[in-house]
């Protein structure tokens, strides 16, 4: 049997043909497959002033709105909300289940190896809640340790407590509650001089109370650990292989940040300026170890 051979030109177009067939595409981006489908997929823990669900289902929170106006301008006009446990932020990021997060997350070194940050965003300083006028004078941790009468209060394990106590205030005058409510109820009834917490709760704190009866002690000295004020940074994670979604939205970031805009988004929660990172510090470096 004689076999019919196929002229030259058709031998090379199915040559082609294969090569095209056997080739894969180029994986779409998440960045792209945002742009195309015009809704980013971000994980919240329901914190205020972060990211927290109204009464109503909608998403509010200085991430939240921030994030929204800087993926509109990548084209990108919906957050599709996800609560979820603080603990399942980052492993449900690394699997898919979300494109962001938008959650107040602290940036540390450790979790830099497994997640992609943002600038940041938020400066979470050291505070302390006091009753108004601050009739004990306490402006840092020294003022507490030295004198005996005073005694403060945080929430039950809370870093606030073991900064307080790392600070040198004595263990026995850093008194643990179940709950913010429970410490600031002290605090008013007169059992502790000062609530220990995070600058944004304190704001929050007085904010409920219409500064009537508590102020924020300020100004307020932060502790010195290993030469460095105690302090954390903020900013919503990305995944480490979406450089590109980072790099776009970074750029939006650092010209949106301390805008009119900006300060306005923070003034409706309670945030101050003075929560508004510097911008020479990045999370390049306060990803180091």
């Amino acid at each position: 049997m004689t076999m019919t051979k196929l002229p030259f030109g058709v031998t090379i177009l199915g040559f082609a043909l294969c090569v095209i067939l056997l080739t894969p595409a180029s994986a779409e981006t998440t960045l792209e497959r945002i742009k195309r489908e015009g809704v980013v997929k971000m994980a919240f823990t329901n914190e205020s002033p972060f990211s927290f669900k109204q009464p109503d289902g909608s998403l509010a929170g200085i991430d939240y709105e921030v994030a929204l106006l800087l993926f509109k301008k990548l084209g990108v006009n919906k957050i599709d909300g996800i609560a979820t446990k603080f603990g399942s932020l980052i492993p449900g990021l690394k699997a898919g289940q979300y494109d962001v997060v938008g959650a107040g997350l602290y940036i540390r070194p450790a979790r830099c190896k497994e997640i992609a940050f943002g600038e940041p965003d938020v400066q979470v300083l050291d505070a302390i809640l006091v009753k108004k006028g601050n009739p004990d004078n306490i402006h840092s941790f020294d003022d507490i340790a030295k004198n005996p009468a005073v005694k403060v209060g945080g929430n039950q394990g809370g870093s606030s407590v073991k900064i307080a106590r790392r600070a040198g205030v004595p263990a026995d005058r850093v008194i643990e509650f179940p709950d913010a409510g429970e410490t600031a109820f002290a605090l008013k009834s007169g059992r502790i001089s000062g609530l220990v917490t995070t600058s944004i709760s304190v704001n929050e704190l007085v904010a409920a109370d219409g500064g009537k009866t508590v102020e924020r002690a300020a100004p307020f000295k932060a502790p010195v650990f290993d030469g460095k004020m105690s302090v954390n940074y903020a900013s919503w994670a990305f995944r480490q292989e979406d450089k590109d979604l980072l790099d776009a939205f970074n750029k939006e970031w650092k010209k949106f940040r301390g805008s009119p805009e900006h300060k306005a988004i923070l003034a409706k929660y309670n945030v101050t300026e003075n929560e508004i990172p510097p911008p020479n510090v990045t999370t390049a470096e306060l990803c180091k170890e």
